[in-house]
């Protein structure tokens, strides 16, 4: 009979209608599944991530206990270190050790020049050679000057330092030096700088052409022996051997 559904296309009608109505009261058993599912996996991430960031805490935890009440630092410190030979040198070199926002010389650096100071003052050199320029490029004075400022105000003689105010880093360090030096034909020299960069400048001005004496300065920060100290050892290491 024309207009007449067959049973086949009542129930396609049925099934259609059946799958886009919605419930007439609250949701379906279906839709409220898939959320509490939903909902189950975003706790379950949660607890997981508050479960590593506590193990992370925890490892940092220990970790920052090692190296502050160990002697962990100090015995990764000691692959640094090298014996003083404090002999008659040509020259004695001393390595800037960075400035003060206000420009003067940092603790390093007056450490090292009252080390060279004192080997001077002991014979061992009749010259110094104040090194570092300006690493911040600040436009003031260079590391080399200010360490030369203190030294005139303790009352030694200009004539008694050569100044290298070019190079940045300790690479450079010693290609400066040598430029200043070799047509002086000064070769062997006593090298102030601390313990735990010792070796590494050490290497640095033997490839440039000199023979070496370490001069490392008196207590280094390898004799730390408090937490803070220990850490800022533990920093100094790490920057060594990266």
């Amino acid at each position: 009979v024309a207009g007449k559904k067959t049973d086949k296309e009542r129930f396609a009608g049925a099934e259609y209608t059946t799958v886009i109505r919605a419930p007439e009261e609250g949701i379906s058993p279906t839709l409220a599944g898939k959320r509490e599912c939903c909902k189950v996996i975003r706790m379950a991430r949660k607890r997981k991530r508050r479960l590593w960031l506590l193990g992370v805490g925890c490892l940092a935890a220990a970790g920052a206990a090692l190296l502050a009440y160990t002697p962990l630092a100090n015995r990764a410190a000691e692959r640094f270190l090298l014996p003083a030979r404090l002999e008659p040198a040509q020259a004695i070199i001393v390595l800037g050790g960075g400035k003060f926002p206000d420009e003067s010389a940092s603790d390093s650096s007056l450490r090292r020049l009252i080390y060279a100071l004192r080997l001077h003052k002991r014979g061992l050199a009749p010259l110094i050679v104040l090194t570092g320029g300006d690493p911040e490029r600040t436009g003031g004075p260079s590391e080399s000057e200010s360490m030369a400022l203190i030294a005139r105000e303790l009352g030694f003689s200009p004539a008694v330092f050569l100044l290298e105010g070019r190079s940045r880093r300790t690479a450079e360090n010693g290609a400066e030096a040598a430029r200043i030096l070799a047509p002086r034909g000064i070769r062997r020299v006593l090298l102030v700088t601390s313990p735990l960069h010792m070796r590494r400048a050490v290497g640095v001005f033997h490839r440039s052409g000199f023979e070496v004496l370490p001069a490392p300065t008196d207590g280094g920060p390898h004799l730390a022996r408090k937490p803070w100290p220990r850490f800022w050892l533990a920093y100094g290491v790490a920057r060594e051997g990266a």
